[in-house]
């Protein structure tokens, strides 16, 4: 049960960040804090499977179907790259945001016909389970996902590495985080993906490091005053 009980804490970690991010937006109704927070909202969406499953298999003693835990994993994705487009065009592609943003948008249009007609004729070529909270990804969708953590740790360090450029500190220091954070989610999400088979200690040591990239990325958006005063000090 470990690691359905790791993937619950991550997630139940994860989607308080998000919506901290999301009450950030409610306060200061600036739109990068929403979709920062939609982002990572859904940048966990592959772990949403083995934590409600944990939750389903301790009350009821039997695990859900194959078709609703890739579909809770899964389905989100094209939907994340969406909200991700809108804080990174932004902020730093302005000049390209409509192509940018329409492409992703196509981009999760083609995914859910598709995904949705092979989900439901023959999930195994998404994936399959090995475990209770646990599955493989075929090679071909194991391929599109390392893309889209690709895309996703090239454009945050480009972001990251845009805000180091500016003259205001808290701007660097928050550039600083995001670079952080798409090292750690990279890194852990690697870890965690399956390509090699985990002992105990590298699964809760994966899942630390992605916990840590959920602060670091909340860190890149909004940074509270201690924070401010203990890393700004002159």
């Amino acid at each position: 049960h470990l690691e359905g009980g790791l993937a619950l804490l991550f997630v139940v970690i994860s989607l308080l960040i998000g919506i901290r991010l999301i009450i950030r937006f409610i306060i200061y109704k600036d739109k990068i804090l929403l979709f920062a927070g939609l982002t990572w909202i859904g940048m966990v969406s592959t772990w949403y499977s083995p934590a409600f499953n944990y939750i389903y298999v301790l009350i009821t003693g039997t695990s859900i179907s194959n078709e609703f835990y890739f579909w809770l994993g899964y389905f989100w994705m094209p939907f994340t790259i969406i909200f991700w487009s809108y804080v990174y065009t932004g902020l730093v592609a302005n000049k390209h945001r409509k192509i940018i943003i329409d492409t992703c948008i196509i981009h999760a249009i083609i995914f859910v016909i598709v995904f949705d007609l092979i989900l439901f004729t023959d999930y195994t070529m998404i994936s399959e389970k090995n475990e209770l909270f646990n599955a493989n990804a075929s090679p071909g969708f194991s391929l599109y996902i390392i893309s889209i953590l690709i895309i996703v740790l090239i454009t945050g360090i480009h972001f990251g590495m845009a805000s180091l450029k500016t003259k205001a500190r808290e701007i660097q220091l928050r550039g600083k985080f995001l670079i952080i954070a798409c090292l750690s989610f990279f890194l852990g999400a690697l870890l965690d993906s399956g390509l090699i088979p985990l002992s105990p200690f590298l699964l809760i040591l994966s899942r630390l490091i992605l916990i840590s990239s959920g602060f670091e990325f909340s860190l890149g958006f909004f940074l509270p005053k201690f924070i401010k005063k203990i890393l700004l000090k002159s």
